[in-house]
């Protein structure tokens, strides 16, 4: 909000300081990385989902949750393989996550649903 008075009143310098202070801070944290994600994924911009939260996996390995919802978009994606292997990860890390416990039946019954 600063940085949008400041380049109304055009002092563009100091409110692209401001901006860059933003983004900086956006792009070291991993949470706030992948908060940008879901959205992404709503506007069926699966890419650019996949690479929020493979940012914010590379800032922080441990996200588990961000492995999790990267399986999501890998799934949406058809990438079964590898969204399993990124279902193990956040199962590993955390295994009470919702979404990777359900992958293994979710694949199971698409799988058999597409041999009939």
């Amino acid at each position: 909000m600063l940085a949008t008075c400041q380049r109304q009143l055009k002092l563009y310098q100091e409110a692209l300081g401001i901006y860059e202070k933003v983004i900086s801070s956006i792009l070291q944290s991993p949470k706030r990385t992948a908060v940008v994600a879901p959205t992404l994924s709503e506007l069926h911009k699966y890419q650019e989902a996949l690479l929020s939260f493979d940012h914010a996996i590379s800032i922080d390995p441990q996200f588990f949750d961000a492995h999790s919802y990267r399986g999501g978009i890998l799934r949406i994606l058809t990438r079964d393989d590898k969204a399993a292997a990124a279902y193990d990860t956040a199962l590993t890390g955390n295994p009470k996550l919702a979404g990777a416990r359900l992958f293994p039946v979710w694949r199971h019954e698409c799988s058999s649903f597409w041999r009939r």
